[in-house]
């Protein structure tokens, strides 16, 4: 990505201020609701799915 152009010796030919970027992104997140972190050890790594598998086991 190139934001300024320049010509030689460090003369400014031009200034991109917002380039366009295509850029793929997958995010995602979860709303839970707060009885359920009891199930969630503390101080370690817990995927979400484990979560999910553990609340389903206790009917939740």
């Amino acid at each position: 990505m190139e934001f300024v152009r320049l010509i030689k010796k460090g003369i400014l030919k031009k200034v991109d201020e917002k380039p366009l970027n295509n850029i793929i992104i997958n995010t995602g997140f979860y709303i839970i609701n707060k009885s359920l972190f009891k199930y969630i050890p503390k101080g370690r790594f817990f995927h979400i799915t484990d979560l999910i598998s553990k609340a389903q086991s206790k009917k939740k």
